[in-house]
């Protein structure tokens, strides 16, 4: 992120400042002593050309931009274009709070690049957040600046680090851990070295802390642990007392107390439970009255009841259950009478199950972990008759059915734990083989289909839990060696392996997407036009990457259709094209991403319903798709499915669109709307549309722009946001629901750092990382934890530390300083990304990996 500012005063719309002619005049008709009136004015105001101070105005930065992370070289080029108003040359200096800054070669009078280089691993997390500044002076000693921001957790940087501080109240083994949505983790269940454990615990990862919570209704070890949609803990089965259990309880965070609820069918251990796309939850196989059962049964957490479902086609325990991309389940290896097997089968969408492809080595006590393509991670496990653990991992892919291997690992395990981290990498620790209980830990990357050795934990541990944390730090509780079982707690930072963090969000009217950066995208929701990029028309309600693409420096989206521009300032799209929005000549929709033809040197993209921008670095504007409203500018009111440069408008530095009508922000902090104008969302005091760009009287000083479906807004340099247009639902934030056909402040908003919009609903990110919503709440969109609309900014409780928004049509995105994604609002197409298709009205976290 970036923000420009200069050294002139507040603009009018955004605040007042002093003017001095008309103070000396009313001094000079009152009979005050001219030169002593004068003399004191210019010593409030020496800059003032009156008082001789210098003449002109201050230099205008026209672009900036940030580079992809240079994993070669440890840092980032910032590269940033000024132009001055009387032609003299420009002086760069930059500045950083934390890392190194050196000058790059062919810098200009009026271009400068800086090569920012990490610091050690030993100097991060002084500061929560880089700035990188540079400031541009003229021969007149006139100023302007610009910031470029981003946290550690945006780069890759190789800083694994084990920290052991806390241990749990009790040692156990064969227990569950599980993500509670207060960041807290319920430890429940195990094996103690005085046998079952009754008690569950609460790890505050934040201060490495443990402390009791309720007991089990029933002690259990070898059970499953799955989190329902409503924040519930389902934990089910394993082995009590008695043998393989059929109970099953649910635990309440709120209250912190167990409460049975109905039994599973059979008695069952050492299986497996995964949670569906629709909520429900579907245990497979294990240990009941003998060894490796077939049988599966669902529950429903609306009814609290189980029901019997189709048997698998072979009896297993100690085996690995997970959700596949399209909703199905892969199930794969385990044991039957004591035999490792290599065989695997799948779901049907009918409930029955199909043979798949059997994997190239039998395996019990392994992993297994759906990746951000969809494919599938087999690590470890134990084979043979002496079930002795190998160092192969094999990787699945549904789409064709087949397995394939990757590099050797480093080291032979079973009874690990593998953990998918932010990076789309998936780290391996623990676990014993042949040679006794590990500490080591390693990391597979997919893209190179490799294996790298990470620190080891500070303590061998096998049959452990691990999670990954929002924070994006790994934990890991438990477990035990040849000491018996441990209540240790290790914490791992991944900077090492946690690269390629999300940089941004984006949402379009159903569909979500999140940048990374190493360049790759993320999508999900709605992708009935293909929006989604992945070759086909399946909606997705887990994020995937768009497959092909790479090199993403800015992503876009319209009601339905994609864009992404790529660094060598390229722009691509894909989606729903029947008026053209696409840009390729044709109204063919396409549902994998096409360049955008004709068309380079793209700084920036926005989009509308039905129509698309972008911005050039040379402050032109070009646009293309439907134009029944004039919103392409072009003075017409004629569709064009290739761009077109908007006439008479230059020195753009940002654009944005909402459903019909078009903004952009010029380099002098004027904004020029054009479009649908029945709300008053052009801003120009009428409801008369304009085919052509006319600038919105009233407001200056203006450093970001966006728009909702009928109404527009303006951040000032004060940090005051001005909206105008429809207010219906109370989106302007005034207090009213008045429709404004001119810019009104927000009421109770200052040190505003960001702005977003979409639908019915506006958002506000502040300095201090809160979040602010007003406008209608009906799918929960505010986040309040209510449907009641606001006319007036709230904040979202539980919310902080954020450092990015967007808006979709009924639901928001927000992206926190640790890398982590939230959404909340409407999820009829899985566009909040949290696997469900369920309406939040809080913050939910995104399963980004």
């Amino acid at each position: 992120m970036s923000r420009h500012r200069d050294s002139q005063g507040p603009p009018r719309a955004c605040g007042s400042w002093l003017l001095l002619v008309p103070a000396l005049l009313c001094g000079a008709m009152g009979g005050i002593d001219f030169d002593r009136e004068f003399d004191a004015i210019c010593m409030r105001n020496p800059e003032n050309v009156l008082c001789g101070g210098p003449k002109g105005q201050p230099p205008e930065v026209v672009s900036t931009r940030q580079s992809l992370y240079d994993t070669v070289n440890g840092g980032f080029v910032f590269r940033v274009e000024a132009r001055d108003p009387q032609d003299s040359p420009l002086h760069f200096s930059w500045k950083t709070n934390s890392g190194n800054l050196g000058p790059r070669e062919g810098n200009t009078s009026s271009s400068n690049e800086f090569f920012w280089t990490a610091p050690s691993c030993s100097e991060r997390g002084r500061v929560p957040l880089v700035i990188v500044t540079v400031t541009v002076t003229n021969d007149l000693g006139l100023e302007a600046s610009t910031e470029f921001e981003f946290p550690y957790s945006s780069f890759t940087s190789f800083c694994t680090k084990w920290v052991s501080e806390e241990n749990m109240a009790n040692a156990r083994e064969g227990h569950t851990l599980s993500l509670l949505s207060s960041g807290q983790m319920l430890v429940a269940g195990g094996v103690g070295p005085q046998g079952y454990v009754p008690d569950s615990e609460l790890v505050n990862p934040a201060v490495l802390s443990s402390s009791l919570s309720g007991a089990l209704a029933t002690p259990r070890a070898v059970h499953t642990a799955v989190v329902l949609a409503s924040g519930r803990v389902l934990v089910m089965g394993g082995f009590g007392v008695s043998g393989p259990l059929a109970s099953a309880e649910l635990y309440d965070a709120t209250t912190g107390e167990w409460q049975l609820t109905s039994e599973m069918s059979t008695p069952r251990a050492l299986h497996a439970a995964t949670l569906l796309p629709d909520g429900r939850v579907l245990v497979t196989g294990g240990r009941g009255a003998w060894a490796g059962v077939s049988s599966t049964e669902i529950y429903d957490p609306g009814q609290e009841t189980w029901a019997s479902a189709q048997d698998m086609l072979q009896g297993r325990e100690n085996h690995t259950a997970v959700t596949l991309l399209s909703g199905s389940v892969l199930v794969t290896g385990g044991a039957r009478m004591g035999v490792a097997t290599a065989s695997a089968e799948i779901s049907a969408p009918e409930g029955s199950w199909e043979s798949a492809a059997s994997m190239a080595t039998a395996r019990v006590g392994h992993t297994a972990t759906v990746l951000p393509s969809g494919q599938v991670l087999v690590v470890g496990g134990a084979s043979g008759s002496m079930l002795q653990a190998g160092p192969d991992a094999e990787v699945y892919d549904p789409d064709s059915d087949t397995w394939s291997s990757t590099e050797p690992m480093i080291s032979a395990r079973s009874y690990h734990t593998a953990t998918l981290l932010l990076s789309g990498k998936v780290l391996v620790g623990g676990g014993e083989n042949a040679g006794g209980v590990l500490a080591s830990a390693e990391v597979y990357d997919p893209a190179s289909n490799t294996w790298s050795a990470a620190e080891a934990m500070a303590t061998p541990r096998s049959k452990h839990a691990s999670m990954l944390l929002p924070s994006g730090k790994l934990l890991v509780a438990g477990g035990s060696n040849t000491s018996g079982p441990l209540d240790s707690i290790e914490l791992c930072s991944l900077d090492a392996h946690g690269s390629s963090m999300l940089l941004t969000l984006v949402s379009g009217a159903v569909h979500s997407l999140a940048l990374r950066s190493d360049g790759t995208v993320s999508v999900w929701g709605s992708n009935v036009f293909g929006q989604l990029g992945d070759g086909t028309t399946t909606e997705r309600a887990s994020p995937l990457q768009v497959p092909g693409l790479s090199g993403v420096t800015a992503m876009a989206a319209g009601s339905e259709h994609t864009l992404a521009l790529r660094s060598d300032g390229t722009v691509w799209a894909w989606g729903n094209n029947a008026l053209g929005q696409l840009g390729d000549g044709t109204s063919a929709g396409h549902a994998s991403p096409l360049q955008v033809p004709g068309l380079g040197s793209v700084t920036a993209m926005a989009a509308g319903d039905y129509h698309t921008l972008a911005l050039r670095n040379d402050g032109t504007v070009w646009t293309w798709g439907n134009n029944g409203s004039g919103q392409l500018g072009d003075g017409s009111t004629t569709g064009r499915t290739s761009p077109l440069q908007v006439p008479g408008l230059s020195g753009v530095t940002a654009i944005a669109a909402g459903r019909y009508h078009t903004l952009a922000l010029r380099n002098d902090g004027t904004v020029w709307a054009w479009g649908y104008n029945a709300y008053g969302q052009l801003g120009d005091g009428t409801t008369t549309g304009r085919t052509s760009p006319l600038q919105v009287p009233g407001v200056s000083g203006v450093t970001a722009i966006a728009a909702g479906a009928y109404h527009t807004l303006a951040l000032c340099n004060d940090g005051t946001i001005w909206t105008w247009g429809d207010n219906g639902s109370g989106q302007l934030g005034d207090g009213t629901s008045t429709r404004r056909t001119s810019p009104v402040q927000v009421t109770g908003l200052s040190d505003t750092r960001a702005i977003a919009a979409d639908g019915l609903h506006t958002l506000a990110l502040l300095s201090d990382g809160t979040v602010w919503a007003w406008g209608a709440n009906d799918a929960g969109q505010l986040g309040d934890g209510t449907t009641k609309g606001q006319t007036s900014p709230v904040q979202i409780p539980g919310l902080s530390e954020v450092r990015a928004l967007a808006a979709g049509e009924n639901y928001t995105l927000a992206l926190r300083n640790d890398g982590t994604a939230w959404a909340w609002g409407d999820n009829r197409s899985g566009q909040l990304g949290d696997g469900t298709t369920t309406r939040r009205l809080s913050p939910v976290r995104v399963h980004l990996p």
